[in-house]
């Protein structure tokens, strides 16, 4: 829902436009994971959940859904890291977990 401008007004607004090519999305989303999760997660698992990232956007916007963005990204990141210790792991848990932590409404799943 819309804020009241008398609100908005008074408030500190930072957008967060994500870039419209996929590699320059991949590339933002991987600066991200890296400052905020270091070596926590190796450059190929960022770049895997980026990349699930992107294809679940693309599957909102044409379901008429609000797609998954960088919040839903560096979640995925945590989860990865908290429960994986070794890129093997996050790799394996990536694979199990994708589909609950990008895909927030029941149109976007399959049936």
């Amino acid at each position: 829902r819309e804020l009241p401008a008398a609100f908005v007004r008074r408030c500190l607004v930072l957008n967060l436009d994500l870039p419209k090519d996929d590699q320059a999305l991949i590339q933002l989303l991987d600066q991200r994971g890296q400052l905020h999760f270091g070596n926590l997660c190796s450059p190929n698992v960022r770049s895997q959940a980026a990349e699930q990232l992107i294809k679940d956007r693309k599957t909102a916007m044409e379901k008429g859904v609000t797609p998954p963005g960088q919040a839903e990204y560096l979640d995925m990141l945590r989860a990865l890291s908290v429960l994986g210790k070794t890129e093997d792991e996050q790799v394996k848990l990536f694979d199990k977990i994708n589909e609950f932590a990008l895909r927030k409404y029941p149109v976007m799943h399959d049936k």
